[in-house]
């Protein structure tokens, strides 16, 4: 009978609170709980499931505040706010793109998350977004409407790059700075000296910034450079040059 009254306050605590996600009420499920000595290591939650702690809380969450957004990469908005409440279940993100009539609810983030990352936004469309926090006493009030646009053209070069060998790690470590809030993608090029061509060493996500470069002979110049790039361009980094020493690796 364990599993139809454990169903039952599941589905009590949607009825309850709409907003509730499945891994919430999950959670929730197994934080109230009455903890009894006699189930001690007989069930997951050392205890007994209890229908009015799971369904109840004592006030509505208080509102966040000072939502604001900011483009990070191709299709990625970051959202940072103030969580004024202790008592959330969770937050319920809502959207509204151009062309869209109201805002809809498209992600529910867990409690005290006062970040989070619209991974699925589209260049050069302005995002307005807004954000309250719920519970089973209900939900707050919203927060400020913020808009960000992600910017429809080629990515701004990557800065200050460097390239110092790394005794700890037999590698290159490469860096630079990350001017850019729309590219999709990094390469790290390198070119040994003598040659002609530039090869690609990795390809790494938005908002990278190093890379160890392992695969290098020692008494060796190589030159790196860093190539930004989205749909729409790309660009590069000024070169910069590097050292490698001779060394043995050990047996």
């Amino acid at each position: 009978m364990a599993a139809p009254h454990v169903a039952g306050v599941a589905a009590l605590a949607f009825g309850k609170c709409p907003l509730i996600t499945y891994g919430q009420v999950k959670t929730r499920l197994m934080n109230k709980v009455d903890i009894l000595p006699s189930l001690n290591n007989k069930c997951v939650s050392n205890g007994r499931v209890n229908a009015y702690k799971v369904i109840f809380d004592s006030a509505a969450p208080t509102a966040p505040a000072g939502l604001s957004v900011t483009p990070t990469g191709w299709n990625t908005i970051r959202l940072n706010w103030l969580d004024n409440s202790g008592n959330e279940i969770g937050f319920d993100i809502q959207r509204r793109k151009q062309g869209q009539a109201d805002f809809e609810p498209f992600h529910a983030g867990p409690a005290n998350l006062p970040v989070w990352d619209d991974g699925g936004a589209e260049a050069g469309i302005p995002h307005s977004y807004r954000i309250r926090a719920y519970n089973m006493a209900g939900t707050s009030d919203f927060t400020n409407d913020a808009t960000a646009t992600i910017p429809a053209e080629p990515p701004y070069q990557p800065m200050n790059p460097a390239a110092t060998w790394d005794w700890t790690h037999h590698a290159v470590y490469v860096t630079w700075d990350d001017m850019c809030d729309n590219e999709q993608f990094f390469i790290v090029e390198r070119k040994q000296e003598g040659f002609q061509d530039w090869d690609e060493v990795v390809e790494l996500g938005q908002n990278w910034d190093f890379h160890y470069d392992d695969v290098v002979n020692g008494d060796t110049y190589y030159r790196y450079r860093i190539k930004a790039l989205n749909p729409l361009g790309y660009s590069y980094s000024e070169e910069v040059q590097v050292y490698i020493p001779s060394w043995r690796l050990p047996h």
